[in-house]
């Protein structure tokens, strides 16, 4: 239930709760329910007896994006091409060729349950359970932007205890305390045709302790790799029982690595990882008079500590019949001609990982009016912190291959350089009667993404614009519901994310190296959301 999207103003969620959702969300002063607690906890001082709300959320999207020249890793060799080869549709990539088909999930369920009980005259306690955000989006596997990401899943649930003192009729205050637990799912292809010289280059100076002696079956390769490709005379002159030092394996590795790796091998990894964070929020109520109050809130940021692993799936990496396979087999030990199990021993070998998702910190002014026995009115401000996001981070352990050599592989890093958002809010309740409340709203959120190089397909954020219409029935003295529907849509963008880094060498700055080079080009449109939200609301 607590699953989450990706969506503008950063990671945050479109709907906590249904009573909140009719309004837009900008009725956080307006305190109706225990949901209040999520928005200004010093809000439970206008609470009157134990109320609990239980609300639950169904969102579908719909979405398009179109490759517009994505590329793969550059050749090593050729340090002039920072583009690589041509991927997408129009490319010359088969693994990377497909479509995205749908994908921004079908539909998504998210709910929050909230209880808050007067202790004193003065003073309400209460507790939250909610999302405060995610992130959900599964593409194809052979889609243009696959080596960037094939799916990614971010989900967050947040327990809030909290307290509110009521000094007078005027002055609240509330606080409370977040436990955060976080759990983030990452599936990305590996440019198994962009990659292949790099990991050779690894393979014959580092497995081979920086020096191969040729055998007959290398001085063959060798020979064949001449009569295709132009190399320079003190390659194409080596012969059998001659040592390859370091440089020359390093030039060898292109033209080896097209002779040896089978052109249909592919290769996909998967990072999943636990963990949790802890956080605060603290609010402020200020009753102007009877009708209208103004309220402050904040939300500290949290630092969501996570711990896992990452697994290669490397049985798909194929050495070329005979040739191919004895070279590996010569590499491996034990006279293994399996490519994969070379790989996943000395290069990828499955490790630990760690990493640390920042949560940005909010501060909230929202307004509340009975402007009169008909029509309230209502307004929200949100400032998000989310420069904090400057990048995605992921350490991996340090393993050791089957000679007893450390296997270090460089953190994989997203650089975002996401400035800081904001959303507004306004909307508008009519008291159809004494029973019955209607509601809308319009939403705003500017999207923290400074430029398009910085749109990562991985979170295809852009500014949002959402309007929503609710309702609020009494069936009871003690029992209420509300209904919400909101529409939610996305402005077009458009993505040119490089990733600078060929293998595990960045180009020029480390902290951007995701380990495979490249760039993702595409244009995300038509998207949008549809959500319902209902919820039931509960005095004691």
């Amino acid at each position: 239930m607590f699953a989450g999207l990706a969506n503008a103003g950063g990671i945050d969620l479109p709907a906590i709760s249904a009573s909140q959702q009719g309004t837009a969300n900008a009725n956080g002063a307006e305190a109706a329910d225990a949901s209040v607690i999520y928005y200004n906890p010093a809000g439970m001082s206008y609470l009157k007896g134990r109320q609990s709300s239980i609300s639950g959320t169904l969102l579908t999207f719909r979405g398009k994006v179109k490759d517009t020249g994505s590329t793969g890793t550059p050749e090593p060799s050729d340090n002039s091409n920072e583009e690589g080869r041509p991927l997408g549709p129009d490319g010359v990539d088969p693994y990377a060729a497909g479509d995205s088909g749908s994908f921004w999930p079908k539909i998504l369920g998210l709910g929050s349950v909230f209880y808050a009980v007067p202790y004193d005259e003065n003073i309400t306690i209460g507790i939250g359970v909610f999302s405060p955000g995610g992130g959900n989006i599964n593409y194809k596997s052979n889609w243009s932007g696959a080596y960037q990401v094939d799916a990614i899943a971010l989900e967050l649930v947040n327990i809030n205890p909290s307290v509110a003192v009521r000094f007078d009729d005027k002055h609240s205050i509330g606080f409370g305390v977040s436990v955060i637990g976080g759990h983030l799912r990452y599936r990305t292809q590996l440019d198994a045709q962009g990659l292949k010289p790099y990991l050779l280059q690894e393979l014959l100076g580092d497995v081979t302790v920086d020096t191969l002696t040729v055998t007959p079956q290398v001085q063959s390769i060798i020979n064949t790799v001449c009569g295709v490709q132009l190399l320079v005379d003190v390659l194409c002159g080596i012969r059998v029982g001659d040592v390859l030092p370091r440089p020359i394996t390093d030039a060898l590795s292109s033209p080896l690595a097209d002779a040896l790796v089978d052109p249909s091998s592919t290769a996909s990894g998967l990072i999943e990882m636990y963990g949790y964070g802890l956080g605060y929020n603290l609010g402020y109520m200020f009753g102007i008079n009877e009708k209208s109050r103004v309220g402050l809130s904040f939300r500290s940021a949290t630092k969501v500590n996570l711990r896992g692993g990452a697994e290669w799936d490397t049985s798909k990496l194929k050495a070329r019949p005979v040739v191919g396979t004895t070279v590996v087999s010569l590499l491996n030990n034990g006279g293994n001609s399996d490519l994969g199990d070379l790989l996943a021993d000395y290069l990828l070998p499955d490790t630990t990982t760690k990493a640390v998702f920042n949560i940005p910190a909010r501060l909230s002014l929202s307004y509340f009016s009975e402007i009169n026995d008909k029509i309230d009115m209502m307004f929200d401000y949100t400032f998000i912190k989310s420069s904090v996001m400057d990048e995605l981070s992921v350490g991996f352990g340090v393993e050791e291959d089957s000679n007893g050599n450390k296997v270090v592989l460089a953190d994989a890093k997203i650089p975002l350089k996401w400035q800081d958002s904001y959303k507004v809010s306004l909307g508008l309740n009519y008291h159809f009667d004494d029973k019955t409340t209607f509601k809308t709203g319009f939403q705003y959120d500017k999207t923290p993404i400074p430029s398009k190089e910085f749109r990562h397909p991985a979170l295809p954020e852009s500014d949002r614009y959402m309007a929503s219409l609710g309702f609020n029935h009494k069936i009871n003295k003690k029992i209420s519901i509300d209904g919400a529907y909101s529409l939610l849509v996305f402005a077009d963008s458009k993505s040119e994310y490089r990733n600078k880094c060929r293998f595990n060498q960045p180009e020029d700055d480390a902290s951007e190296c995701t380990g495979i080079g490249g760039t993702f080009r595409g244009e995300f449109s038509d998207t949008y959301a549809n959500i319902l939200s209902l919820q039931i609301n509960s005095k004691f």
